[in-house]
């Protein structure tokens, strides 16, 4: 209901303190969504249907992304068109808005229909941890990752568009496409689990996505520099539910939430102070050694990440079960 508030204030406010108000409203439904979510379908669900149902909502998330992405850019279009005003108006912006609030409307109706189930025991007003140990070994391979991710994820287009010189349409329609591959490889995490294990599927996609993500930072070819961008998308982003299905049957019900609120916290931290360090990097080296820095720090975070992984998981540190 916040993000719904917000986006609406988003669209209809008038001036820049009402924008910014929605927007902080925005994002507070959005954290309270992406903390509750993980628990949530935790709850409503067992350990036979947990893997499939955290991968179905990744794949569904990130393709329901791509469409609104292409509409988002449509809808202004047709509305300019139709009204005869100009695609960037704040009118026709206005409406795409306006269409987001009502998708986000509907996404409040399947809730109605699921039932509202108490926990195994209330949470206190304090709530501590109860396997604390366990929490932060859980916590500390997303906080590399995102430290790692931090240097190079959020500059990918400057790097291929300042490499290879494409054009911005171009480098759209790749990163959008990335986005299916992504939706794709999340639907066939179940059927890896069957095969080799919640615990060897993690280590297995992560550990597959390292060498193309040294092909997409060294490669001089813009061919492999762009498969390598699908590839790397889909293995180092697909296997999270798998991970989320596992950490959460791990804990306590008591520490899920905390934990589903520590884990992005730790994640966003690690990556606001990457980049920085990466703003820093490039504004000190030319454009080819800079980046060629930054994914080499890049895959070293990714590789301590995968270290701690196997630490974790495979060695089944902190009482953990294999399955």
């Amino acid at each position: 209901m916040l993000t719904l508030l917000g986006l609406l204030g988003v669209a209809l406010g008038s001036s820049a303190l009402t924008i910014g108000l929605a927007v902080l409203l925005e994002g507070a439904g959005a954290a309270l969504i992406g903390v509750a979510s993980a628990p949530f379908m935790t709850r409503h669900s067992d350990d036979a249907t947990r893997v499939p149902l955290f991968s179905l909502e990744l794949a569904l998330v990130t393709g329901a992304g791509f469409l609104g992405n292409l509409l988002g850019g449509l809808i202004p279009q047709l509305y300019a068109g139709a009204a005869g005003i100009s695609v960037q108006s704040e009118a026709a912006l206005r409406v795409a808005l306006l269409c987001g609030a009502a998708f986000q409307f509907l996404s409040l109706i399947p809730l109605l229909f699921i039932p509202n189930t108490r926990g195994e025991k209330p949470l206190s007003r304090r709530s501590r941890l109860e396997q604390p140990r366990k929490v932060l070994a859980f916590v500390l391979p997303t906080t590399l990752l995102g430290l790692g991710a931090g240097l190079t994820i959020p500059y990918l287009n400057v790097f291929i568009e300042g490499k290879f010189h494409i054009s911005y349409s171009s480098l759209g329609a790749l990163f959008a496409w990335t986005s299916l591959t992504t939706a794709a490889t999340a639907l066939i995490q179940p059927a890896l689990v069957r095969r080799f294990g919640e615990v060897r599927t993690v280590l297995l996609v992560q550990g597959l996505s390292l060498p193309f993500m040294a092909v997409l930072g060294f490669s001089p070819s813009l061919l492999l520099v762009g498969s390598s961008l699908f590839i790397r998308g889909a293995l180092a982003n697909a296997s999270g539910p798998v991970y989320s299905a596992y950490t959460m049957r791990q804990l306590s019900e008591a520490d899920r939430t905390l934990f589903a609120a520590l884990s992005p916290m730790a994640w966003s931290a690690a990556f606001a102070l990457s980049n920085l360090i990466s703003g820093l990097v490039r504004s000190r080296l030319e454009f080819s050694s800079a980046f060629h820095l930054l994914f080499a720090l890049t895959l070293l975070c990714y590789a301590a990440s995968l270290s701690v992984l196997y630490w974790v998981l495979e060695r089944r540190k902190f009482g953990l079960m294999r399955v």
